[in-house]
């Protein structure tokens, strides 16, 4: 419902003055909104991007430049947003671990 209600502001030209609602805008979107509804990880960003990036040499292989291109873009996307959400991953369980060593180093024996 968001990508569609998305796609209507985008095609009816609803915020031009102030905010172009583009195509890459959707998507990065829907990226965004996929980990935060789906509770996707960097593990599906990184297979998201893969899919896109073979998707990407498909459309070049076809000499369908334009949308290989564009499809680069979302590869990239979907990229930078893997490896932030692998950098969240990684302080949330390091702390985890910080904390898990500071009870272990309080046990008196």
């Amino acid at each position: 419902m968001f990508v569609v209600l998305l796609v209507l502001l985008n095609s009816a030209n609803y915020f031009d003055p102030f905010w172009k609602i583009s195509i890459n805008l959707i998507v990065l979107l829907s990226l965004v909104a996929s980990i935060f509804l789906l509770g996707a990880g960097s593990r599906t960003m990184f297979l998201i991007s893969l899919i896109f990036w073979l998707f990407a040499g498909l459309m070049a292989l076809l000499d369908i430049n334009v949308w290989a291109e564009r499809i680069a873009i979302y590869v990239f996307e979907a990229f930078t947003l893997g490896f932030l959400l692998l950098l969240i991953e990684f302080f949330l369980d390091y702390t985890k671990v910080k904390e898990r060593l500071k009870k272990w180093r309080n046990l008196e024996f």
